[in-house]
């Protein structure tokens, strides 16, 4: 991969007994006068090996007519043709047929592609033959096109981003340096239509080191960073099978491998009871609870098309981040084993310590409104029914002993004379 000024001044092979050429050029002619070397329709060859060349113009050139043009070196101010053999002005290149020449400096003939009213795209080779010492050519309609979802995540914080897209010579999106594009859901997105073969460049609306990213090939759904794309995430499970989690890229946990991770928005909280629903693609930067196999390690990939989530208590971190027990009209909450005086054996979300607590760099924390709190010291997900509900219960009229901590199903601390279910050392048990 390399940055635009070097793809738009080194992209030259060596070719044979042709070494001494520089850039190669396709053009056409300006009023039919093939003498004039300033053509506003020319495209330059990518080098895609060693003799190998490839230019691409757009469909509309044969969509009505053929399409005349010749092959020019622009390594000097002496303009060379690579001409047709052929005693006619003109020779036909038609798609999946080769035409080989070594004649070059002629001013008048030329090479032509028949009309296409499909083509969006012709790719035209122009390869040197070192076993015949001449000039294969080629072409290729391209009668499909490609729209790409690709998504840029800004390191270096950019204030404008754009983003320019080209295949070989056709520019995709708007000239330099391209179209600019917004923040939506934790990256920059933009949609480019093209076909394979198609390269991206994001940049700051300048050229040069530090104002624009590599040049990528454009893959769909892909997400990008200054110099690739953004690799899928890794996410290893506790012994519990859950965990809260934020990344700074969005991610798609539709395709999670291997299967059996799910990821959770928690939109509502209300007597001790959470509500979790689960999600599919979600944005940068959003935090999640997932629940999965104890100890697993996941595979998650990126994605460029993950939209808003909706309401979301979770509050998402991507660096080692401070917080305390109360914010403004809200209580925080953390996933952890340790209640306020340790003796509960399964994770909750435990009220925040009023010294505060540090949330670790790719974790969440949960954000309730105060309103809802009350005495509450955790929360978790609680049936409608469970209060009701006898199976699992460890124990009947079960003996609470060495002091241990007492709590009702909304995570309440109670009193030892407490009747009905509660929650000590992290098992439920009736007390009547």
């Amino acid at each position: 991969m390399k940055k635009l000024f070097t793809l738009l001044l080194v992209l030259t092979c060596c070719v044979g007994t042709a070494s001494a050429w520089g850039d190669l050029y396709l053009i056409c002619p300006q009023n039919n006068n093939w003498s004039n070397t300033s053509f506003s329709d020319n495209f330059k060859f990518t080098c895609l090996a060693e003799n190998q060349y490839r230019a691409t113009i757009p469909g509309s050139y044969v969509n009505t007519s053929q399409f005349n043009f010749r092959f020019r070196d622009r390594s000097s101010d002496t303009w060379q043709n690579i001409s047709p053999e052929s005693t006619e002005n003109d020779a036909e290149i038609s798609p999946n047929t080769t035409y080989s020449t070594n004649w070059q400096n002629s001013s008048v003939k030329c090479f032509y592609i028949p009309q296409n009213s499909n083509a969006k795209y012709v790719h035209i080779y122009c390869n040197w033959n070192t076993s015949t010492n001449k000039w294969d050519i080629t072409c290729k309609y391209v009668e499909e096109q490609t729209t790409y979802n690709v998504a840029y995540t800004n390191p270096s914080e950019w204030s404008d981003v754009y983003v320019y897209s080209f295949l070989d010579g056709v520019v995709l999106t708007d000239a330099w340096p391209g179209t600019k594009i917004d923040l939506t859901d934790g990256v920059y997105k933009s949609t480019i239509t093209g076909a394979p073969g198609s390269r991206v460049i994001f940049n700051k609306g300048e050229s040069g080191d530090g104002n624009q990213s590599w040049t990528m090939d454009v893959e769909d759904d892909a997400v990008y960073k200054y110099d690739g794309r953004v690799s899928n995430q890794t996410l290893t499970l506790n012994t519990y099978g859950m965990a809260t989690y934020c990344s700074a890229y969005p991610l798609d946990f539709s395709s999670v491998s291997p299967s059996g991770l799910t990821a959770y928005r928690i939109s509502a909280a209300a007597d001790g009871n959470l509500t979790k629903e689960a999600l599919a693609k979600v944005p940068a930067g959003v935090g999640v609870y997932v629940e999965g196999a104890a100890g697993a390690e996941y595979t998650i990939p990126t994605t460029a098309t993950a939209t808003a989530i909706g309401t979301n208590m979770l509050v998402g971190v991507t660096s080692d981040t401070n917080i305390n027990q109360v914010a403004g009209d809200n209580t925080n909450f953390i996933l952890t084993v340790n209640a306020a005086d340790g003796d509960v054996a399964t994770p909750k979300f435990f009220k925040v310590n009023s010294e505060g607590n540090k949330v670790l760099a790719n974790r969440a924390y949960l954000q309730i409104p105060t309103a809802y709190v009350n005495a509450r010291e955790f929360f978790w997900f609680v049936d409608e029914t469970e209060e009701n509900e006898t199976t699992g219960i460890n124990a009947v009229n079960g003996t609470i002993s060495n002091g241990a901590a007492i709590y009702n199903l909304a995570g309440q601390k109670v009193s030892n004379d407490y009747k009905g279910i509660v929650i000590v050392n992290g098992k439920k048990i009736i007390r009547k």
